[in-house]
């Protein structure tokens, strides 16, 4: 899943930053990496869309996520 969204991502909708998967019991966040991915487990009333722009910033700044694609550009990579 993770893979199929990160390809159809990379086409034109500008990367894959996190996939919400709604289970029965909980949610699942998965957040891919530079090597391999981070899943956390929600409970279901969380709202696990509010914890994504620290865990974000946290993962950027321990170097776990690649720098947004127009940081990337001005770096000239």
């Amino acid at each position: 899943m993770l893979t199929l969204a990160r390809q159809r991502g990379e086409i034109d909708c500008g990367g894959l930053r996190y996939v919400l998967v709604g289970y029965g019991h909980f949610q699942q966040l998965v957040i891919p990496l530079v090597a391999g991915h981070l899943s956390i487990a929600f409970d279901l009333d969380a709202e696990p869309a509010r914890q994504l722009p620290a865990l974000l910033e946290i993962l950027t700044r321990h170097a776990f996520l690649a720098p947004p694609e127009d940081v990337r550009a001005e770096r000239g990579q």
